[in-house]
C-alpha cells in the first residue's frame, strides 16, 4: 500500500502502487459493470478484496497510454511522499483527460494529503459525477465531512459508498459509530 495513504486511516480511496503493474488495456465498462455485480454477491472479505483490486485496476486504465504513464508516475511521487510532484502530475492528468475519473479521484487524494480539503471535495464532485459507484471517493468525501464535523452528511456519504461496496472497511467501525453519534442507535 501507499505508505501516505495509509495516514487516511482506513480509508483507501487512492490505490496501492502495486495495483500499477496489473493494469492492461481491458474491455472497459463492461468489464467494471461485471465486477461490480461480482462485488455484491460477493460471499466474505477475501472473495471482496480481490474483486475491489480488480475494479481499483479498471479504473486506472484511461485508454491513453500517455495518460496511463502519468498516473503511474503521480502514483509513485504519491508513494515517495513528493506530494507537490504528483499534484503537478495529476494536474496535466485532468487537463488531458477530463473524462477520465481515476485522474479526479488521485488528484483529490493528494489534495487532500495537502490540506486542500475544499479542492479535494471538488475533485471528488468531479470523480463522481464520471464514476458515480466510485467507492473510494465516497469514502474520502465521508472522512472530510467527518473530519469537517458534518456527521450526518458523512453517514449519508458512507451509507451511498457501503450500497456499492457491501464489503468496505468502514461498515464495521466508522459507520456504526456515526449511526449511534447522529442516530442514538447502532446498525
Amino acid at each position: 500500500m501507499l505508505r501516505a495513504i495509509l495516514l487516511l486511516s482506513s480509508v483507501i480511496w487512492f490505490c496501492p502502487i502495486s495495483v500499477i503493474a496489473d493494469v492492461k488495456p481491458g474491455d472497459g465498462n463492461n468489464r467494471l459493470d461485471r465486477l461490480h455485480v461480482e462485488l455484491k454477491s460477493s460471499k466474505n472479505q477475501a472473495e471482496a478484496d480481490t474483486t475491489v483490486r480488480k475494479i481499483w485496476i479498471e479504473w486506472l486504465k484511461s485508454g491513453k497510454p500517455a495518460i496511463d504513464r502519468m498516473m503511474a508516475d503521480a502514483i509513485a511521487r504519491v508513494d515517495r511522499n513528493e506530494l507537490q510532484g504528483a499534484l503537478g502530475v495529476l494536474d496535466q492528468v485532468v487537463q488531458q483527460a477530463p473524462h477520465y475519473a481515476e485522474g479526479w479521484n488521485s488528484r483529490a487524494t493528494v489534495l487532500y494529503l495537502l490540506g486542500s480539503f475544499e479542492k479535494s471535495v471538488a475533485d471528488i464532485g468531479r470523480t463522481l459525477a464520471l464514476e458515480p459507484r466510485h467507492f473510494g471517493a465516497m469514502a474520502g468525501l465521508g472522512k472530510i465531512l467527518l473530519q469537517r464535523g458534518k456527521l450526518k452528511e458523512a453517514l449519508g456519504v458512507y451509507r451511498r459508498a457501503l450500497v456499492v461496496n457491501p464489503f468496505m472497511v468502514e461498515r464495521d467501525s466508522v459507520i456504526p459509530a456515526l449511526e449511534r453519534e447522529v442516530e442514538g442507535r447502532g446498525i
